[in-house]
């Protein structure tokens, strides 16, 4: 992930655009001042996530997990905070397991994936079909995505 910033959308666009110049595969998060306005224009290409330019760390991480959980683009403002419980519930690890399930991944992948054991993987998935309030790997794929859009 690469953060550009910056106060006006001029500024933003250019950074997208050279960072997506050298690396046009990079998952990219826009932090915006009050000029550029945290909005969806800010999507440029390969942009998934928009936020304020004082995002804390943590904050711009959960929202790239959850971008990449759900598969969308995420503003925020309409993140965890405004969910109404399903994905709201779920921890930052929980988030980047779901997003290894949206992706299909086994419990073996994930737990090399995240250097974490299948056991804990397997708590992580029970934990995750508990709060979305589903019975299968794909029901809570398919909640967490209605839940952020």
């Amino acid at each position: 992930m690469v953060v550009c910033a910056g106060e006006d959308f001029g500024t933003v666009r250019t950074a997208v655009d050279e960072v997506k110049q050298i690396l046009p595969n990079l998952a990219l998060a826009v932090l915006a001042g009050m000029e550029a306005g945290v909005n969806e224009r800010l999507f440029l290409p390969g942009v998934r996530v928009v936020a304020p330019l004082d995002t804390t760390p943590d904050r711009l991480a959960e929202l790239m997990a959850v971008s990449e959980a759900v598969n969308a683009k995420v503003v925020d403002g309409c993140g965890p905070a405004h969910w109404s419980g399903a994905l709201a519930a779920l921890s930052a690890r929980e988030l980047e397991v779901l997003a290894l399930i949206s992706r299909g991944e086994s419990n073996s992948s994930i737990a090399a994936a995240l250097a974490i054991s299948r056991h804990t993987v397997q708590f992580h998935v029970g934990n995750i079909l508990r709060k979305l309030d589903v019975r299968t790997r794909a029901e809570a794929t398919t909640k967490a995505a209605e839940a952020a859009v």
